[in-house]
């Protein structure tokens, strides 16, 4: 009898369900237009079809659900400037971080202190619900010095991550939080936070679609949050945050702490950087963004 291998993920806030490698569509998107899907995959309406390409494009480019999943990547690669998997890598290079905890799609909550692993496990991963394990990924991962939460379940859980990683002995830690996570993970891994004396970097992503009382959480304890879709990110957190990088999916930095990280990512990036004021910012209205996606949810 063979057994089921499922994986849940959200594209565009398409439900999407990978079973046996085989793609079912669960929910149409929520998102039309992605400036980064269009810009990758050269599509500019996102229909459930689209959805289904961009997956066919990573399985097949990057073995994402699959045994031969690509791990290894040199943090120069990148599909994006900002990402939360490119600033993580660069804060691993410097020693900012001494650890990340990301998520894996075959292994569930994962902690690495290799950047170019970093980087490989999320350069072209969107958001990841549930997902089962692929053991020769786990194998890979486990080969390169990653821990790996529960191997048996390849469980996700951000807040037992962040315990892991202390208990190994970390005290440096940048953890990635999906914004429908955020109550209660983020209280509870700031609790971890105070309690142990660690230093932890709070990384909120995939937030299209959260609600008022998440963001205002993310407020708190966030120090950089993506904007994605999220009409309520560019109209709560935008005009409070301390800096602000991107401008079709911009990045809101809301502390120090993000900055400096993200200040540490600029300075070892290769490309041309254009630095702005407040004041040129607003002149552009580069707030909300430029060629945003759509709609805002």
């Amino acid at each position: 009898m063979v057994m089921k291998m499922v994986h849940i993920m959200e594209i565009a806030r398409s439900r999407v369900l990978i079973e046996n490698g085989k793609i079912i569509i669960k929910s149409k998107p929520k998102v039309k237009y992605c400036p980064i899907h269009a810009k990758i995959r050269d599509v500019g309406m996102i229909t459930e079809e689209a959805v289904k390409d961009s997956i066919e494009w990573r399985m097949k480019s990057w073995g994402l659900f699959k045994p031969e999943r690509k791990i290894k990547v040199d943090p120069s690669e990148t599909a994006v400037s900002f990402g939360a998997s490119e600033i993580l890598a660069s804060g691993l290079s410097s020693g900012l971080i001494d650890c990340a905890i990301t998520v894996c799609e075959g292994a569930g909550t994962v902690i690495t202190s290799k950047p170019e692993i970093c980087q490989g496990i999320g350069a072209v991963l969107s958001c990841i619900i549930e997902t089962d394990p692929i053991q020769p990924v786990i194998d890979k991962l486990k080969d390169e010095g990653v821990l790996i939460l529960e191997e048996n379940s390849a469980l996700i859980d951000q807040k037992e991550g962040v315990e892991m990683a202390i208990e190994r002995g970390f005290n440096k830690i940048g953890v990635t939080v999906r914004g429908p996570d955020v109550k209660p993970t983020l209280r509870e891994i700031a609790r971890l936070e105070k309690k142990h004396d660690v230093d932890i970097y709070y990384l909120v992503v995939s937030t299209s679609g959260v609600k008022k009382d998440e963001v205002e959480l993310i407020n708190k304890i966030g120090d950089i949050v993506w904007s994605c879709a999220s009409k309520l990110i560019r109209e709560i957190i935008a005009p409070r945050a301390l800096m602000q990088v991107g401008i079709s999916l911009p990045a809101y930095v809301l502390t120090k702490k993000g900055k400096n990280l993200v200040l540490n990512h600029i300075g070892l990036m290769n490309s041309k950087i254009y630095v702005l004021s407040e004041r040129q910012g607003k002149n552009l209205n580069l707030e909300p963004g430029i060629d945003p996606p759509q709609p805002f949810i």
